[in-house]
């Protein structure tokens, strides 16, 4: 079995959504390579550090997912180094010491799973560590949060959104301090992965956060139920090895170090998909994504390289089937990100779909301009239609036909392929022409 294969394997007892549990291994993957790992660009070195939010109702599994990644993380340590903890007595110092509990003595450094902008501020400067760059010798300071609750970090604050922005763009972040010395973090590189539930979501964000930045650079993995319920007392031999083959995997990324390319028809294909496609097409037509889709291209690189590590854990370029993987696996959970996103919890546009669905039914088949031309008052426009339409083909009650006309599900009509109906996204399109 491959390495995402031995942790499913390794999380057959978790009830989590398959989603969580998909993610959170992309997400153990990128806090590997650290900054030590990067895709070579002509805008300049993309790094896989990942910022993932699982995001449902309380107690649908997303602290089920996030502890085994902080589990494996802290399997690795770094030697010689001082791991003793301020304050502790010298019994307590032992436990510490055997759980590898102090960021300075892992060789991912792992925060706490609560954690404050003022605490990884005091603890990130220590963490400063050497590596070669371009062949030149430079140094990076990089740092896993595994965050049961995302908005213990994320408030809000204009200091946390300007650390946020320059930890995923790898930079650098100087900040002067009330009360205390000038904080300085060098080639920074901010690995996390947190759970939150939407309306906790909103009510410490509201609506600054569609605008800031931090969604754009923010992968929101949504579900609503769990998988299954499972109740077992202990893991079988199987699950045990598979734990044993993730361990051994991940060491392999930690010891990794290198720039990735993408090979000749790798950089054609998403050249290709970049120019012709990205513009007119979406997974999800909601306005709240528009900052996400605005980064589209960089998310595709950052789980491309992800997914060219698990399946080939050494430096060798990224191959097109990467690139085609990336774009589908986004591409399917872009379909319910807005959930996560939304500042109210009814979906508005639900009334108007029942509308569309009943005089679709009277029509037959009408094509998007007229949905738009019929329900003009009710509807901003060409992107609140394609939504409409999308939402009533995501719920099987409406079906894209051959000819791009829209009928109900089961009308008897011939199905648009995935190429046609991606036509339906062209916003330029004549199946939107207003007659």
């Amino acid at each position: 079995m491959n390495p995402l294969q031995a942790w499913q394997h390794w999380q057959e007892n978790c009830e989590s959504p398959d989603n969580y549990i998909n993610f959170g291994f992309y997400s153990l993957v990128a806090a590997a390579c650290e900054r030590r790992v990067w895709l070579t660009t002509s805008r300049g070195p993309v790094y896989p550090n990942l910022y993932t939010v699982l995001v449902g109702p309380a107690g649908v599994g997303k602290g089920q997912v996030i502890k085994p990644v902080i589990e494996i993380l802290r399997e690795f340590k770094k030697p010689d180094t001082d791991t003793s903890i301020e304050g502790l007595n010298d019994d307590v110092q032992g436990i510490a010491k055997l759980f590898n509990l102090n960021p300075k003595g892992m060789r991912v450094p792992v925060g706490p799973e609560s954690a404050t902008l003022a605490a990884l501020l005091n603890i990130m400067p220590s963490l400063t560590r050497p590596m070669t760059f371009n062949s030149k010798p430079s140094c990076y300071t990089a740092i896993f949060l595994g965050l049961e609750e995302l908005t213990t970090l994320v408030n809000g604050e204009d200091v946390v959104k300007d650390f946020l922005l320059a930890a995923y763009d790898c930079g650098h972040f100087r900040r002067e301090l009330k009360c205390s010395r000038p904080v300085t973090i060098i080639n920074m590189c901010l690995n996390f992965l947190a759970g939150t539930t939407p309306d906790t979501f909103r009510e410490v964000m509201g609506t600054r956060c569609l605008t800031d930045g931090f969604t754009s650079r923010t992968w929101f993995i949504y579900a609503d139920k769990k998988r299954k319920f499972c109740l077992e007392k202990s893991l079988t031999d199987s699950m045990l090895l598979a734990r044993g083959e993730v361990v051994r995997f991940i060491q392999k990324i930690v010891d990794l170090s290198g720039a990735l390319e993408l090979d000749p028809e790798a950089f054609s294909y998403i050249k290709s998909w970049y120019e012709t496609v990205f513009p007119f097409s979406r997974a999800n037509s909601n306005p709240l994504l528009d900052e996400y889709y605005a980064r589209k291209n960089l998310h595709t690189y950052k789980l491309a390289i992800v997914l060219k590590l698990i399946d080939e854990p050494w430096i060798s370029p990224i191959r097109k089937c990467h690139i085609e993987r990336a774009l589908e696996i986004l591409g399917g959970e872009e379909l319910n990100m807005d959930k996560a996103l939304s500042t109210k919890i009814r979906n508005e546009l639900a009334p108007i779909l029942r509308k569309v669905i009943l005089w679709i039914a009277k029509e037959r088949a009408v094509k998007p301009g007229a949905i738009l031309k019929q329900f003009y008052n009710e509807l901003q426009g060409v992107p609140e239609a394609l939504q409409v339409i999308q939402d009533g083909c995501r719920h099987g009650k409406l079906m894209i036909n051959k000819n791009l006309t829209i009928s109900l599900k089961g009308a008897g009509e011939e199905p648009a392929n995935e190429t046609m109906a991606l036509n339906l996204c062209n916003t330029n399109h004549d199946c939107w022409r207003v007659e």
